[in-house]
């Protein structure tokens, strides 16, 4: 908590005059943004191992870029730098690693200072019609192909919908990129969007600039805007992993060893939003997103599902505008690990922790019940709680996390035995957004897991908590 305190400091005695500082007007615009947090975790009990520890992560990306008529680039550096990792928070199977901390030190065992390229892109703009090309290396969030004014919508978009299957990985201090090249259409009503690219290593690792050779992912989605302030989008993802690694699954270790062929996925998915006025002082919204997925998992033949249903009444009439939402998620799970097929639903590339804030586990082979209350008590304030119940979809497949590849090395997920249960854990959170002004804001997230019969077959404590504070200021 001594070093919580340090960042806390840190935060007081920056200097915000020179982060405040307004991009001068000119052909090329320079920008960019710094954001540091302190993380303080305390793992499930695990003996003779470091389960309670703080750590630090800063994140400075800087930005040049022109916009001109018919084309647009920008090229943008990050230097991502860690310090303080946990140095004895990895226990063999089946407790893994002991929270993000234990991440980031198993990534960066020679350096936790980077230094690398994040973006560098053309975009063509002049092709008529609403048509635009972008190659190169770019961030890419699935689900946000088009925008809209309603702020409630786009809350839905960004935080319930979007990088559920791909995503940049922003919570990490790191992140991801994509190269390729992506084309799309944009009408007044609708969005036609294919993407192809290899994506970047990153995430934990603080070295981003390689590319993950030997996957290749492609998208295409259309979305259509409703009458009333909402969409829906018909979407496809293809995934092709022949890195020859060992697979997260729940056969035998013996299987998965034998098992180097790669991996060939098809995901098509629909997703429906609404944010529909509800007299004059409510809005009531709903969701739903579902996906099916096939191909091969190696020798095995993959077939998995899964979706969500969320819905949520905002009373826009009282102070705060408090929102209350409940949903459900359910991703399928494998019931014999001794056949020939896979029916654990993989989760691709996603950004995992807008759906796990406490990022402990993911949509892999669970089932998530949650409540979540939002409120505005100022302009500069956002509260928001939730509760979620966290089961596994199948007691004889893992608890599985992560979100998807970051290194050539590292097959990117990881999975711990039930031990015949699908109990998993509950857990309650709450964060605290303030906006200082338009350069700076905070955040200060607390999250608390109560383990279930699954955490008891794997450790001797069945509690666990995350903290952080965060600072981010854009210049």
């Amino acid at each position: 908590m001594k070093r919580l305190l340090l960042v806390a400091v840190l935060l007081a005695v920056t200097p915000i005059s020179l982060l405040a500082q307004e991009t001068e007007p000119g052909r090329v615009d320079v920008s960019g943004s710094w954001r540091l947090r302190a993380e303080d975790w305390s793992w499930f009990d695990t003996p003779a191992r470091e389960t309670d520890y703080s750590f630090f992560g800063s994140l400075l990306t800087v930005n040049a870029g022109q916009k001109r008529e018919t084309v647009d680039w920008l090229v943008e550096g990050a230097m991502p730098i860690l310090w303080s990792l946990p140095e004895n928070a990895v226990a063999p199977p089946p407790q893994g690693l002991l929270g993000l901390g234990a991440n980031y030190d198993q990534a960066n065992r020679d350096s936790t200072e980077g230094l690398f390229v994040r973006q560098a892109f053309v975009n063509f703009k002049g092709l008529g019609n609403g048509r635009t090309v972008k190659l190169g290396r770019f961030i890419f969030s699935e689900g946000m192909e088009r925008s809209y004014d309603d702020a409630n919508l786009m809350w839905l978009k960004r935080m319930r919908i979007s990088q559920r299957l791909i995503g940049d990985f922003g919570f990490s201090h790191v992140g991801r990129s994509f190269d390729g090249a992506k084309y799309a259409h944009e009408t007044g009503t609708s969005n036609f969007t294919l993407m192809a690219a290899v994506p970047t290593e990153g995430v934990f690792d603080v070295d981003g600039n390689d590319q993950i050779d030997d996957i290749f992912l492609a998208y295409g989605a259309y979305t259509r805007e409703t009458a009333t302030p909402g969409e829906w989008r018909l979407f496809g993802i293809y995934y092709d992993d022949d890195r020859g690694l060992v697979k997260s699954d729940n056969r035998s270790a013996a299987a998965r060893n034998l098992d180097r062929e790669k991996i060939a996925l098809s995901t098509i998915g629909f997703n429906w939003v609404q944010a529909v006025p509800a007299g004059e002082n409510g809005v009531v919204d709903i969701l739903f997103w579902g996906a099916l997925q096939y191909g091969d998992w190696g020798t095995l033949d993959q077939f998995s599902t899964a979706f969500a249903f969320e819905t949520g009444y905002r009373f826009t009439g009282l102070p705060g505008k408090p929102w209350i939402r409940v949903g459900v998620f359910d991703g399928s799970g494998d019931d014999d690990p001794n056949d020939d097929r896979h029916e654990t639903f993989f989760q691709v590339l996603p950004t995992p922790r807008l759906y796990a804030r406490m990022p402990i586990y993911n949509m892999m082979n669970s089932t998530d019940m949650f409540v979540q209350f939002f409120a505005e008590p100022g302009e500069k304030w956002t509260i928001r709680g939730d509760y979620h119940g966290i089961g596994l979809n199948k007691s004889t497949d893992l608890w599985y996390a992560g979100g998807g590849a970051f290194r050539s090395d590292n097959f990117g997920y990881a999975g711990r035995p039930s031990g015949g249960a699908d109990n998993l854990l509950s857990v309650v959170d709450l964060s605290v957004d303030y906006k200082l002004n338009s350069h700076l804001s905070t955040t200060l997230y607390l999250s608390h897991a109560q383990g279930g019969a699954v955490i008891d077959n794997i450790y001797d404590g069945d509690t666990a908590q995350f903290f952080y504070l965060e600072m981010t200021a854009k210049f």
